[in-house]
Order: C-alpha cells, then structure tokens, then sequence
C-alpha cells in the first residue's frame, strides 16, 4: 500500500525529471486504474487458479491463502539454511540475553512461535515442496539445546496437538485466530509452571471461556490480492 505519485509540477528546476516524474504520476492515477487491478486480480484467481500476486500470496488449498514475501516462502521450503556461523551467532546472542536478564533476576524462556504454513502444510498448493528435511526453526532449537542451557519453549508441540480439533489460523489472514492464541499461551503457561508454581492455578482451560465464530470476507492476504473479496472466506474463532 505505497503512496501514490503526486502530480509533479513543471518547473525550470525540475525539468529533467519531469517526464519521468509525470509517468509515475499517470500509472498511478490513469482512469479505472483501481477497476482495472482488480479485474486482472479475479480473472486470474478464478480463471487460472492462481494468485494474481505470487510474490507476496500463495494460494493454497480448500481457500486457504498464504504468505511468501519476507523469507516466508522460502522458510517453508527449506532453501536457505543457517550456516555454522550463523548458528554461532544466534547462538551468541542469546547467551548474552540470558546472563544480562539473570543478573537482574529475570527469568529467561526462549519461546519460538510458527508461521501458518508450518502447522498446515497440507493446505499448501502441491507446486510448492519443502526441499530439506529441516527448517530453520528446526536447525536454531536443535543447536540451542546442545549448546545453551537457555529455556526453549516450541510452541508448534502444543498447536500440532490441537490442530485436528480446531482451526488455529485464520484461512485468509496470516495470523492466527484467538483460540490457537489460546493454545499457545497455555503452552506457555504450563512449561515455565515448575519455575512459578503459584501461576498453576491461573492457568485457564477451554471451559473458561465461550467459544464463538463469524463468517469473514477480509484478511491481510486478500487485501494484498487487490480486490474486494468475494472469493475467500473464513470462520473467525472468537473467545
């Protein structure tokens, strides 16, 4: 969502920029301009079966969409591993997190929190296949419990548990929905427990709370799709 180009005004000073300045402005303000993007939007989807935006929106299956831009696809696909020195560094600077925390008495629990395609890779379109066997996530954990004594808490144990039981993420959105915020914070809760034995009776339970859900139309991954959707839906889970 960048700002669009102003109309650029033609001035002695400016006039060597001012053909490339006034293109800017007319790709971005020529008529039905906005119709237009969105045509070409659902005409791909629905024709072609495939995302208008491949670069930032994955579409998935059973109307689940996904994120791919900032490192997300090539996350789930397992193209780009930590080196050893990478590791190291990590590695590093948790050690050093850690020993600052403790000499102020603070508690310290790593938590590692999944993207959405880590917990449903079965709705990941079948072009779209994991190239190794460990993900990054994997590689850090791994090499933090052979080397650190640091507290790591993974919440994808608690999220996998649950996810046959309710849909944890919302279809078209790339955040979870608030009952896998749920699962996840009592995942938490219960792992640091045996430190805080008081919190052992705060923890809440799904009877605690009253569990609703809601037809919707809007996530943040059709808003990248440009087009006011009418394709994807979702159930978003209240509590």
């Amino acid at each position: 969502k960048r700002v669009l180009a102003s109309k650029p005004k033609l001035m002695l000073s400016t006039v060597l920029f001012f053909p490339q300045a006034f293109e800017a402005f007319y790709n971005d303000h020529f008529p039905f301009r906005n119709i237009m993007i969105r045509w070409n939007s659902i005409l791909k989807i629905r024709i072609f079966k495939d995302s208008p935006v491949p670069s930032k929106v994955i579409i998935g299956k059973k109307g689940w969409l996904f994120y791919a831009a900032e490192g997300a696809l090539d996350n789930f696909k397992r193209t780009q591993l930590f080196s050893g020195n990478e590791l190291k560094m990590i590695l590093h600077t948790v050690e050093n997190r850690k020993e600052s925390l403790k000499r102020q008495g603070v508690a310290y629990y790593l938590v590692f929190t999944p993207e959405k395609q880590t917990i449903y890779p079965e709705l990941m379109s079948d072009s779209i296949v994991p190239v190794n066997r460990i993900s990054k996530l994997d590689q850090v954990i791994g090499y933090l419990r052979e080397h650190s004594s640091v507290k790591i808490i993974d919440a994808r144990d608690a999220l996998f548990t649950e996810k046959n039981k309710h849909i944890l993420f919302r279809r078209i959105d790339t955040h979870w929905n608030q009952y896998g915020a749920f699962i996840s914070s009592v995942g938490i809760l219960r792992a640091i427990v045996s430190d805080f034995p008081v919190i052992r009776t705060s923890i809440p339970s799904e009877d605690d709370f009253i569990i609703e859900s809601e037809v919707s139309f809007r996530g943040d991954l059709t808003d990248m799709l440009f087009m006011e959707n009418n394709i994807f839906s979702d159930r978003v889970t209240r509590m």
